[in-house]
């Protein structure tokens, strides 16, 4: 999957990138990844329907106004990739459910659990 993954040529700009940008823990994830390897499985352009490419990481410095100093940053570096990047800290993430379905604190594995099941694949099924 990784040699799939590495034909996307927007996805390798923002991975090579990734030392650059200093956000600790780094990663690209989900749609761009998932999206490139069924396009190159249906013989389509690796780039095809990606409508953007999600960079999260792990900062402890939970406060919004770094997080959104670390996206106006990259949303610069980035500006000739024609798709959209999602820029988020995995330290705040919490903070998006607080009072959802009184799950109070939950474990990470609760919080997989709430991604896979509030967020369906439905595009290319």
């Amino acid at each position: 999957m990784v040699d799939q993954v590495l034909q996307n040529p927007f996805v390798v700009e923002v991975i090579e990138a990734t030392p650059e940008l200093a956000l600790p823990n780094c990663f690209v994830a989900a749609g761009c990844v998932t999206q490139t390897v069924w396009n190159l499985s249906h013989r389509r352009d690796p780039t095809a329907d990606i409508k953007d490419i999600d960079l999260v990481y792990f900062d402890p410095d939970p406060s919004e106004s770094k997080e959104q100093a670390d996206r106006q940053r990259v949303t610069r570096r980035f500006e000739g990739v024609p798709v959209k990047l999602d820029v988020t800290n995995e330290a705040r993430v919490h903070v998006w459910y607080e009072g959802v379905d009184s799950v109070g604190n939950p474990s990470k594995l609760q919080y997989v659990n709430m991604w896979v099941v509030r967020r369906p694949v439905k595009d290319n099924c």
